[in-house]
């Protein structure tokens, strides 16, 4: 049975030296050379003490006590298929320096000399044998046996609970539940600071819809291997279930070494390297949002003023369309009185009662023309006031939309980039295309009031009314100094009458002038409730747009509060990985882990101990029926000396 589990675990095979093959082989021939020779047989029984107690035996009992340079220990146990355990025996290995006496400690109910014919004396928990220099192995047979992990396995077959016994050529759904927990009565040292691999070996011709979420699966030609892990100092609770056809499957392996010897160290630097790349990333990100807050901020707070002043200027363009009717009345009456007076004058039929009314009249448009008097404006001081309404409207529209710079293309797909990169929520993607449209608008809005070629735009059009306003104004004035001019002028030379011809003439020049201003003022006016029209329109997309960046700005507040947030989160991200897997190396790496004998304290110069635990394997019994009688047959010297080898 031992032969045959060494053979299926995968371990070390321990070959007898060629030394003693040779001496077993002399031992065997001697008897056969005797009987060719005649030679006595007491020959015989020299030739066996001989070969029995070797000079090296001798001279290494003589040399004193062995010393050892090394030894390994590894402790192979039976299970049954529960994970109870019935037998355990120790492999002994020892690196001998100087040979002599070798001593070892363990509680044995036997002991084999796996590397010499020298026996083995073992009693008291104490073995003894005569060792020489080099590679030496023996075999203890334990006592008792208390592991360090108590095994459990348990089986169920389409959800019932079976014994394993009941699973040899079974099929259907095959569930093995394993457990493995601290025994109480073994040293708790190999517990804290063992690793456990559980293994099972399944046919796949037998086994198929392997599921075991904690195990690694592998194929191994036509096996496929479930390896389970514990981590040491924890207890396993570990679920495979498969679908099998005609069950049969070997012992489940269960392999304990010190997680140091298993654990290779990866390299961490490259780890934290990447994790600061995203740090990195995440901090650029973060500072880019931040910009494009600042940004937003800017958009917002211009749209804001630039809806303002719009509002302001909509409204004085509204005003003036609406008094416009009544600027075209008054210039039109100032018009028919112009011609009137310029009729009587010419046609000699105006008195000097008449001549009073006139000059009257023409003080009376003239104020109405243009009156001085800031509480009572004429039309021109009327003209001026909206001029000067629209030329400041007009300049601060015009430093709000100079604001509006759109951020450019290449920053807005660095955030996509960085965005993508840093793993930010899809509403975080929404604010960045919202900043696309916010972007879009704000383009838009600035290419209206410029124009195209820069002077066909709404802020080219509000100019030029306040330009025509301001010569609308300044006619206006001219036109009512005139007036008040020749009203002096009459009312100084009411008694010669002669002068009225010349007034007439003079009158007459200044009607037809005023006609062709009030023509242009006509047509200047219907302008205004053309331009007062657009702009609504145009002050409502404003107005929209306005809107529209308060929430943009909100979105990139949020946004910018959750990359802070995502920054300051993984700031320290690198540095408190590389602890964490420095912690995690120093707690699993067991630096200060001292291998200790398991069959004995007294035991020195431990290097490894190992721990080997195969349960038994579920087999269909062979077949009885039919078996043919074999006769015993007589072997040959020969055929038991191969025999020996083989």
């Amino acid at each position: 049975m031992r032969k045959d589990m060494l053979r299926n675990l995968d371990v070390p095979h321990v070959d007898v030296p060629r030394a003693a093959l040779a001496l077993l082989l002399v031992a065997s021939l001697v008897p056969l050379a005797n009987f060719a020779t005649g030679s006595p047989t007491v020959a015989v029984a020299e030739a066996a003490d001989s070969a029995a107690q070797p000079a090296t035996a001798e001279s290494a009992s003589a040399a004193g006590a062995a010393t050892v340079e090394d030894k390994e220990e590894v402790v192979y146990a039976l299970l049954n298929s529960e994970g109870t355990t019935r037998s355990a025996y120790v492999v002994n290995h020892f690196q001998i320096e100087q040979g002599g006496e070798l001593v070892d400690y363990g509680d044995y109910s036997s002991a084999t000399n796996l590397s010499t014919t020298e026996v083995v004396s073992s009693s008291d928990a104490r073995t003894s044998v005569a060792v020489e220099p080099g590679d030496f192995y023996y075999e203890g047979v334990l006592n008792s046996v208390e592991l360090p992990w108590l095994v459990s396995v348990a089986y169920t077959l389409d959800d019932r609970e079976v014994e394993p016994q009941e699973l040899a050529g079974a099929s259907g759904l095959l569930g093995i539940h394993i457990k493995t927990e601290k025994s109480a009565a073994a040293d708790p040292v190999f517990f804290e600071n063992y690793l456990l691999q559980i293994q099972l070996t399944l046919d796949t011709a037998r086994a198929r819809n392997i599921h075991a979420p904690e195990a690694t699966v592998a194929s191994a030609g036509e096996n496929r291997q479930v390896a389970f892990m514990v981590l040491p100092g924890k207890e396993g609770d570990l679920t495979l279930t498969v679908q099998v056809t005609d069950f049969e499957m070997p012992g489940i392996q269960v392999s304990a070494l010190p997680f140091s010897m298993v654990f290779d160290i990866p390299d961490t630097a490259s780890m934290v390297d990447d994790m600061a790349t995203l740090t990195d990333a995440i901090e650029e990100l973060d500072e880019g949002v931040g910009k494009l807050k600042s940004g937003a901020a800017d958009i917002k707070n211009g749209a804001a003023d630039l809806a303002s002043g719009s509002d302001s200027l909509d409204d004085g363009l509204s005003l003036l369309s609406k008094n416009s009717t009544s600027l075209t009345s008054a210039s039109l009456q100032i018009d028919g009185a112009l011609q009137t007076i310029a009729k009587q004058l010419g046609a000699d039929v105006v008195d000097p009662a008449q001549l009073k009314q006139l000059i009257e009249g023409l003080r009376q448009l003239s104020t109405g023309l243009y009156s001085g008097d800031v509480s009572q404006p004429g039309l021109a001081e009327g003209l001026a006031q909206t001029q000067g309404g629209i030329t400041q409207a007009t300049t601060t529209m015009d430093g709000s939309i100079a604001s509006l710079t759109p951020v450019g293309q290449q920053a807005i797909q660095n955030l996509y980039a960085d965005s993508a990169f840093s793993g930010l929520s899809q509403s975080s993607q929404d604010t960045i295309d919202d900043l696309v449209d916010t972007n879009t608008q704000a383009a838009y809005v600035r290419g209206a009031w410029y124009g195209q070629s820069g002077n066909d735009g709404v802020k080219s059009g509000l100019e030029t009314a306040a330009a025509g306003l301001g010569q609308s104004a300044g006619s206006c004035q001219y036109m009512a100094g005139q007036l008040s001019a020749i009203a002096d002028g009459l009312e100084s030379e009411l008694s010669e009458i002669a002068q009225l011809q010349t007034l007439a003439t003079y009158m007459d020049e200044l009607s037809r002038n005023y006609t062709s201003f009030n023509t242009g003022l006509v047509s200047y006016a219907d302008g205004i409730d053309t331009l007062a029209t657009n702009y609504q329109t145009f002050n409502k997309g404003l107005t929209r747009f306005a809107s529209g960046t308060d929430e943009f700005y909100g979105g990139v507040s949020a946004l910018r509060d959750g990359t802070f947030e995502l920054y300051v989160n993984v700031e320290d991200l690198p540095e408190t990985l590389r602890d964490e897997i420095d912690s995690f190396i120093k707690d699993y790496q067991a630096a200060d882990f001292t291998p200790t004998s398991f069959t004995s304290a007294k035991n020195e110069h431990l290097s490894r101990v190992q721990f080997i635990l195969l349960t038994d394997a579920i087999k269909k019994p062979a077949a009885t029926d039919d078996v043919a009688t074999v006769e015993p047959t007589t072997l040959s010297f020969w055929d038991r000396l191969v025999a020996l080898f083989s």
